[in-house]
């Protein structure tokens, strides 16, 4: 990666959101403001080519920590990550992002496509990938790039996973909408997402904070996607 990620976990007045369905959505994620109907086209078409992975790491992709030092082959090994199975491999995409130029005023025909691919193994932690597109050509700008421990943002497929597992294995959760009726709960997470390092989670793991409500009452869990747990608050 040619910056260095810099991670901020913010504890203080943490914000909740509900996911929604925004106006330019594309296959889950945003599509940038400002491009043409050509550019939107073409973005659409990369999109769509790239919407069934094969392995877990693309072929020729660069495989990196947060300090964008290289990961080798052995380590790779370690997390899981040269698994191999019968399977198909999940990937959820979570953001486009449009590149700008040096001055920071006229965007460059290029945006960035981040994804995540959850670990074949269960309970090893997923990857993030980066796909960059030139908006002009529709050809991928540059190799695929896989980070480790990214802080990525969900996906709804992914929070509508979080939801239906805390449904599934949380008494207090099936408990709490047998109680006020399943069209009166509604449900939120907490923003911005958070990279724990200690305790029952490590930095990686894809770990949602949900918080369902109904009226004046509600009940806060953690989901950890990675593991499949559900914990109360």
């Amino acid at each position: 990666m040619s910056e260095r990620i810099l991670i901020i976990v913010l504890s203080l007045c943490p914000l909740w959101t509900a996911p929604s369905a925004q106006v330019g959505d594309k296959m889950g994620a945003r599509v940038p403001a400002g491009l043409s109907k050509e550019q939107e086209t073409t973005l659409m078409t990369f999109l769509e080519a790239n919407a069934k992975p094969v392995t877990l790491i693309p072929s020729g992709a660069k495989v990196v920590n947060l300090n964008g030092d290289e990961v080798k082959e052995e380590r790779r090994r370690e997390l899981g990550l040269t698994a191999k199975g019968e399977l198909a491999i999940k990937q959820y995409l979570v953001e486009i992002r449009l590149r700008r130029s040096a001055g920071g005023q006229a965007p460059e025909p290029i945006a960035d496509v981040f994804y995540f691919r959850p670990n074949l193994e269960k309970g090893k932690k997923g990857v993030t990938l980066r796909l960059a597109v030139n908006l002009s050509t529709g050809q991928q700008a540059g190799q695929p790039e896989v980070i480790l421990d990214y802080p990525l943002a969900f996906s709804r497929e992914e929070l509508n996973e979080a939801v239906t597992l805390a449904r599934e294995k949380s008494k207090e959760v099936k408990e709490f909408y047998k109680t006020h009726g399943e069209s009166a709960v509604q449900w939120d997470h907490k923003l911005p997402w958070i990279l724990p390092k200690e305790g029952a989670h490590t930095t990686g793991e894809r770990v949602v904070f949900l918080r369902f409500a109904s009226g004046a009452a509600e009940l806060r869990v953690t989901v950890n996607l990675t593991k499949e747990t559900v914990t109360r608050d």
